[in-house]
């Protein structure tokens, strides 16, 4: 790989500098949130493997608001 390459990634830069954005670079993205929770989004989906909002907002994962809730959501 080229040294200002990254494994798997695509550079947002010309869009943090006002530019348009290019055409859709994947099918789907992972999302990984700060406590180790996964989702996949794909077009207007996103498939959340936890019960919980996998951060900030409600049902956050420390406070057990999602106990109950079920296992996956789309």
């Amino acid at each position: 790989m080229p040294d200002n390459a990254g494994e798997d990634s695509v550079s947002i830069l010309p869009l943090l500098r006002g530019g348009n954005t290019p055409s859709p670079q994947r099918e789907a993205l992972v999302h990984h949130s700060n406590n180790g929770s996964f989702a996949i989004r794909q077009a207007r989906w996103k498939l959340l493997l936890v019960p919980d909002s996998g951060g900030w907002s409600f049902p956050r994962p420390i406070k057990g608001e999602a106990d109950g809730l079920p296992r996956f959501q789309l």
